[in-house]
């Protein structure tokens, strides 16, 4: 028996404080064999590389990602607030609220929903008072939508597309989802038939601003466009020396000015040069004409945008050009500027960028036709007498265009509420402010087209489609 046991003994399994003793010696075959190598680590250790191993790879995805970045974590601008009863108007009075459970960076949530996890309760409240509105609207008439803009219906099915180093696009964003189906009919359109460049309504920014002044809508006062470069830079130098052009209505020129470059949409590609006085734009001309003349040659770009493939067959088919445009008389010192998206011709939500009117201060926050703020605390108490005049303008240029989806970019007059005038018009919003709307937004925008008797399309019958600077019969 003790040869058994002995036996059995040389081949059992180390005990775990052997495997765990750095010294312990394994029990195996006789004659001074050498030790075993050291076992497993403990579950506990492991465990706890696990678990540090996923988190360093989960941040090293998010550095990488430009759809989730580290900085888009933390409590920042945009903040959503959920709670638990109707009743609670954290807009305009957290005290009825019983309860606020979360404040949090929205992108972040933004992007659990797109997985299906979870809900932003503020983007569907905002949703559905669009959705009443949209449905007494329809109490009377039906939104006329252009056949140009209604095209894309046939791509609108869900599919992925990521943008250039997007690493977190793992689901359908429907918002994104309908500009990426707008860009593949635009292309579409124009291969078909040249003629069918309305897409040059918001990517032409100078016959975006025929098509404002030939449908009686508000803007700026502006001078031109002057499509040849040599003819822009002696034009513009009769004006930095006091002439203004033939032809003008223009004859008090107010500072500052901008010069805004016709084929130059990106803000980040800096199509937009501001001259600050007349004595800056005689003195400085020679630096003024550089940036026109490095500007003139360049192209505009989508190149992070998942339409970029389209973007770089339509952009180039856009002529350079540039024109004068007045300042916004309140700015203070930049203007209030709302960017309303409207979908089917009502308003959804305004977000802000610019300066407050009163204080100075930077704006960065969003806002509805009540004037309801999405940030507890944010004073726009200046802005609630003047809200529906900015959306109904917002609302009555949606419904000229016949677009399903736009925004419109207003300059805030403080009191006067029909003194808004529109700055341009966007078919491919990319707002930061908007990105935390995007789903509930999508929805808005699907909406029209999953109830077609809801939406009636404008007439068509020679196959033609109207120029962006002409006036729709739409």
């Amino acid at each position: 028996s003790d040869s058994l046991t002995s036996a059995r003994g040389m081949h059992r399994k180390p005990r775990r404080e052997e495997r765990a003793g750095e010294t312990a010696v394994a029990v195996g075959p006789a004659h001074g064999a050498p030790a075993a190598p050291p076992g497993p680590e403990p579950w506990s250790r492991r465990k706890k590389t696990l678990v540090g191993t996923v988190a360093v790879l989960f941040v090293a995805v998010a550095v990488a990602s430009r759809s989730l970045r580290l900085e888009d974590l933390i409590l920042r601008d945009h903040r959503a607030v959920y709670w638990r009863q109707d009743t609670c108007n954290p807009y305009r009075d957290l005290s009825g609220c019983s309860a606020v459970i979360l404040t949090n960076e929205v992108d972040f949530w933004y992007h659990l929903e797109k997985l299906g996890i979870g809900k932003n309760k503020v983007a569907w409240q905002v949703f559905d008072r669009w959705h009443r509105r949209f449905e007494e609207f329809k109490k009377t008439k039906k939104f006329v939508a252009h056949p140009y803009w209604y095209a894309i219906k046939k791509h609108i099915e869900p599919h992925i597309r990521c943008g250039p180093g997007e690493l977190l696009c793992l689901a359908p964003n429907p918002f994104r989802n309908n500009q990426i189906a707008r860009a593949v009919t635009f292309l579409e359109a124009v291969q078909a038939n040249p003629a069918h460049d309305g897409f040059k309504v918001e990517k032409d920014k100078c016959l975006m601003t025929d098509w404002i002044a030939l449908n009686n809508l508000p803007q700026p006062r502006r001078i031109g466009p002057w499509r040849e470069l040599p003819a822009s830079i002696a034009v513009l130098r009769e004006i930095a020396d006091g002439k203004m052009p033939e032809g003008t209505t223009v004859t008090d020129l107010q500072y500052p000015i901008f010069l805004k470059a016709c084929h130059i949409t990106q803000g980040a590609q800096h199509g937009t040069h501001m001259i600050k006085s007349a004595k800056d734009f005689k003195e400085n001309f020679q630096k003024h004409m550089e940036w026109l003349r490095n500007i003139w040659t360049t192209i505009s770009s989508d190149n992070e945008r998942p339409w970029a493939a389209e973007a770089l067959v339509l952009f180039p088919m856009v002529q350079p050009g540039v024109m004068i445009v007045e300042g916004w008389k309140w700015s203070n010192p930049e203007p209030a500027e709302l960017k309303v998206e409207v979908f089917w011709g009502i308003g959804f939500m305004g977000f802000w960028l610019g300066s407050h009117p009163e204080t100075g201060e930077k704006l960065g926050s969003n806002t509805d036709r009540d004037c309801r703020d999405i940030e507890p605390g944010t004073n726009f108490s200046w802005f609630c007498p003047v809200s529906q005049g900015a959306f109904d303008l917002a609302e009555r240029a949606a419904a000229t265009l016949g677009s399903d989806e736009v925004r419109i970019d207003l300059f805030i007059h403080p009191t006067d509420p029909n003194g808004h005038q529109i700055n341009e018009i966007s078919l491919f919003s990319g707002h930061p402010g908007a990105r935390w709307f995007k789903t509930a937004m999508g929805a808005a925008w699907r909406y029209g087209y999953d109830r077609p008797a809801e939406i009636e399309v404008a007439d068509d019958k020679e196959g033609t489609l109207p120029q962006p600077y002409a006036k729709w019969k739409a």
